[in-house]
């Protein structure tokens, strides 16, 4: 719209069908079917314009969406859930001075769903603010604040109780809300060829969030769901460096991160501390260019689920012929069944371990 202003809308329509079936012969046979439907439009458009001294920006975002899941067999449900969001915004972005430029913006947003008898409209103010002070051509520092929201999982959302073996139940808790999220980022960076360097810190908080609960019947039956509950706060520290030991040669990076997550339920509190660290190479010859990466696995908390990934270690290679690439990727070398993932619950009532391997990419080579 001329030379100060511009005009960005696009629209999605989408139509999913699914049809997966189910079973196992733990102590007794347990099967069922679920045929899925899902039919969802979704559009946005942003105006902008470029006025002095600041940039301004209007938009919207719209979504519908309804599902249809129906379960047959040894699970008799069906479930139709509507659902639809609108989220409304202003930015301002632009410079105060030389040395400091911010970007301002105010949303809000809802979310509103119907499920038989269960609904809910959920509505939020969205502020964004992100200031950045620039010391020299080598540092600068930039502080973000965010109130987002986060949306429940359609699944938990339904009434239907899905049998897991002969002990656990999953089930679903229609009157389970979304939350908002808080975030809180500092960031410091530095580049003075031949180093980029960052430090970031950030903190994130889940308000009365969706977190597991788990439930004992009087036949020893456990049951999981969701509820709105306290919170889960997480604090972490990356940082990240990395060199071009050879100008557009041979190029190292690495990485050392801290985490700090604290899970706390209704009836539960959980705090737990991991690290992960990382550290990749990339060497520019000609053609060729041959690539390496290793970490030591990251682990999280989420209510009452500690995850850990297992270490990796990835090796490439590719050669450039005209605009087409030609690569070679090996996954976890001299390793024929690596540990992917270990999962514990915490739970009061229910604990136990989960360990997932692979022999499919132990020592996987992938042209």
């Amino acid at each position: 719209l001329g030379k100060r202003q511009s005009l960005t809308a696009n629209l999605v329509g989408t139509h999913i069908n699914t049809h997966a079936f189910n079973s196992f012969e733990e102590l007794e046979p347990y099967r069922y079917d679920v045929k899925g439907k899902m039919w969802s439009l979704m559009g946005e458009t942003i105006y902008e314009n470029r006025l002095r001294p600041f940039t301004l920006s209007l938009g919207t975002h719209f979504s519908v969406k309804r599902t249809q899941n129906n379960y047959s067999g040894d699970v008799n449900s069906l479930n139709e859930l509507r659902n639809r969001g609108i989220y409304l915004f202003g930015e301002l972005k632009g410079r105060l001075w030389s040395k400091l430029a911010y970007v301002a913006g105010l949303g809000v947003s809802n979310q509103w769903y119907r499920q038989q008898d269960a609904r809910y409209s959920f509505w939020l103010f969205r502020p964004k603010a992100t200031v950045t002070y620039t010391f020299s051509n080598m540092w600068n520092l930039a502080y973000t604040f965010e109130l987002s929201q986060h949306i429940s999982k359609i699944a938990m959302i339904s009434d239907t109780r899905i049998k897991q073996n002969s002990l656990e139940w999953m089930a679903g808790n229609p009157d389970i809300k979304p939350n908002g999220v808080f975030t809180h980022q500092l960031r410091l960076a530095f580049t003075k060829s031949p180093v980029t360097a960052s430090l970031n810190a950030e903190y994130r908080n889940h308000y009365r969030p969706n977190m597991e609960h788990w439930s004992r019947s009087a036949d020893n039956q456990f049951f999981y769901t969701q509820r709105n509950q306290g919170s889960i706060k997480m604090y972490f520290v990356q940082s990240n460096i990395s060199c071009d030991l050879i100008p557009e040669k041979l190029l190292v990076s690495g990485s050392a991160d801290a985490y700090h997550f604290v899970n706390c339920g209704d009836d539960y509190l959980h705090h737990y501390t991991s690290f992960l660290e990382s550290a990749s190479v990339q060497a520019f010859l000609g053609h060729f260019t041959l690539s390496g990466y290793a970490d030591s696995g990251w682990c999280w908390m989420e209510g009452e689920k500690r995850v850990c990934q297992g270490a990796a270690v990835y090796l490439g290679g590719t050669y450039r012929v005209g605009n087409c690439n030609i690569g070679l990727f090996w996954q976890h070398p001299f390793q024929n069944n690596p540990k992917m993932s270990i999962t514990k619950q915490l739970d009061r009532i229910v604990h136990k371990e989960i360990s997932v391997y692979s022999r499919n990419l132990g020592n996987m080579v992938t042209l």
